[in-house]
């Protein structure tokens, strides 16, 4: 059995995207990948997350929600996951925990 040492945690980083369908597919292939922790950030939506208060009641979730649920099929439930709004001071925070920065963007303009 390999120990997840701090070294060998990889932590994804979805900003702006907007589907949550591919939010969901985010979820789910971090998943099996290994992914130990998601950021979510911007106008990415995110899993729906009870208070512990109303774990008993109805739950109403919207339909960005639903969407991304049904796509993670539970991966939302496994993988601990965090919304913030200021992306740059997040990734202050990781280059001091030592972690390295990669980034992957689809556009004409991307560098």
């Amino acid at each position: 059995m390999v120990q997840k040492t701090e070294k060998s945690s990889l932590v994804l980083i979805v900003h702006n995207v907007r589907s949550a369908l591919n939010v969901g597919a985010l979820f789910r292939t971090a998943d099996g990948a290994g992914v130990t922790r998601i950021i979510l950030s911007g106008y990415t939506p995110c899993p729906h997350s009870p208070p512990a208060s109303i774990i008993s009641q109805a739950v109403f979730l919207t339909k960005a929600e639903k969407s991304l649920a049904k796509t993670a099929l539970g991966a939302e439930k496994n993988i601990p996951w965090q919304k913030t709004t200021t992306l740059r001071k997040t990734l202050t925070a990781l280059k001091k925990e030592g972690f390295a920065v990669v980034a992957l963007e689809q556009h004409q303009k991307s560098v």
